[in-house]
């Protein structure tokens, strides 16, 4: 990114998904000669190969809260 212009993938200003990830995986793909089998949707999957001591404590915290609203929901259930 940052010889294309566009800064750090890892700004804060950065939308790692469109201006990093796509870009990197059609190339891949390209490279392989193979169709892309990674698109944005998918992008997720790649979560589990980030080593828990690396991912920031904030998203922990936001996915815990995500996880508790989604209990209280579920403990209520249909009006």
């Amino acid at each position: 990114m940052d010889t294309l212009g566009r800064g750090s993938p890892w700004s804060s200003g950065a939308k790692v998904s469109d201006d990093f990830l796509t870009p990197l995986f059609v190339s891949y793909f390209q490279r392989l000669g193979l169709p892309n089998l990674m698109h944005k949707s998918n992008f997720h999957q790649l979560a589990k190969y980030v080593p828990e001591d690396e991912i920031d404590p904030e998203v922990t915290q936001k996915l815990d809260s995500i996880v508790e609203v989604a209990e209280g929901a579920r403990s209520i259930g249909p009006t």
